[in-house]
């Protein structure tokens, strides 16, 4: 005998977590199994220093989601694009584009610890934690997943969100494209003494890509890219020697570093990620390169589609043409940002990039996902 529900959701991340809200609101039943306890995913959230850079295409998402009004977010008014030791620089501001902002930024920890409290509050979603997916059948009106605790639920639709390293996308065979980018990503929070609020940048330096996004009280969170082989455990005073000189003294001088998470980067692509009554969405059916700061945003609207949509195989067809493009655009700046000789090529195309506002809006558009 087994209980029946609308969806099952595996994985109690931000996609999970979003998801499962979102279909409450639908006054779906939803079963959210998650691997740890639930003390270990709040400890989980607090401890993650990110932040999130939410466009303002996503703002509106998660206001029809019901839950943007219960977040707490940084507008970003201005993002400011350069070359190290280059003349040209990208502008990209709200005001140019009839916008209150360009983005939001908030923090990981915060978003991590509101979408949790707001599932733990909705009747209509039972949660299976901890537990783990041990195994699944489909029949014709609904598929069934077995737990590791001898449970065993059924729903008209089974959505894997684990993440990246998915362990169920692997068991199930889904065919996925990958490519490491031999890179890692050093995330931490760092003050800024004369930084004005509410503006974004981004710099391409020799050593890497550097993004500063801006959080409040002159405190941004730095996302800084390396290649593996150039990456090193600074201590805290050289990582702000190291982030002070890529950046020079025009907002002041960084201090009050916090503490520093390192993730190698890919990019994962399932071309296919749904079979019969099961889907993959989030990091475990496409993972970006963070350098556009797109990933999160693109499974906002993968989730509102899902929505609106009663088939997988026409969400499949409304979706993957702008999750190819976002996976095209997001190689594209890597592989500009990491030629070596290409500095002043950058530096010549954000200048003149920046003297052509067609150019700018198309950019900005693209982002957006139209």
């Amino acid at each position: 005998m087994t209980d029946d529900y609308d969806i099952i959701i595996v994985g109690a991340g931000f996609v999970g977590l979003t998801l499962a809200f979102a279909f409450s609101q639908k006054h779906k039943r939803v079963a959210l199994i998650e691997a740890k306890e639930k003390r270990e995913k709040k400890h989980q959230h607090e401890i993650d220093s990110r932040a999130l850079a939410l466009s303002s295409a996503s703002k509106q998402i998660l206001e029809r989601f019901n839950i943007w009004q219960h977040l707490q977010a940084v507008p970003i008014n201005e993002v400011q694009v350069s070359e190290q030791g280059g003349f040209g620089k990208l502008y990209l501001t709200a005001k140019e584009q009839n916008l209150d902002a360009l983005g939001y930024v908030m923090r990981a920890h915060q978003l991590g610890e509101t979408l949790l409290s707001l599932c733990e509050a909705q009747k209509n979603i039972t949660w299976f934690c901890p537990a783990i997916l041990e195994g699944i059948s489909q029949e014709q009106q609904k598929i069934i997943a077995k737990l590791n605790n001898h449970t065993a639920i059924s729903a008209a639709l089974l959505v894997i969100a684990e993440g990246v390293d998915s362990l169920t996308r692997t068991q199930l065979s889904f065919a996925t494209k990958s490519r490491d980018y031999e890179q890692i990503a050093m995330v931490a929070n760092i003050s800024l003494s004369h930084a004005p609020t509410g503006i974004a940048y981004q710099r391409f330096t020799p050593q890497g890509t550097i993004a500063l996004l801006p959080l409040n009280d002159k405190r941004f969170t730095v996302v800084w890219t390396v290649k593996k082989d150039q990456y090193h455990d600074w201590a805290d005073n050289e990582f702000l020697e190291k982030i002070q000189s890529f950046i020079g003294f025009q907002l002041g001088t960084a201090y009050d570093v916090g503490p520093r998470q390192s993730y190698p980067l890919k990019a994962v692509f399932v071309e296919k990620a749904y079979d019969n009554r099961l889907l993959l969405m989030g990091n475990a059916a496409h993972t970006l390169n963070p350098i556009a700061a797109q990933g999160f945003n693109l499974t906002l609207r993968d989730i509102e589609c899902l929505l609106n949509e009663s088939s997988l195989e026409r969400y499949q067809e409304k979706r993957i043409q702008d999750q190819k493009n976002m996976l095209r655009f997001t190689d594209t700046l890597v592989n500009l940002s990491s030629m070596k000789y290409a500095k002043h090529l950058r530096s010549f195309g954000l200048g003149s990039l920046n003297c052509l506002p067609f150019a700018k809006r198309r950019l900005f558009e693209h982002l957006l996902g139209y």
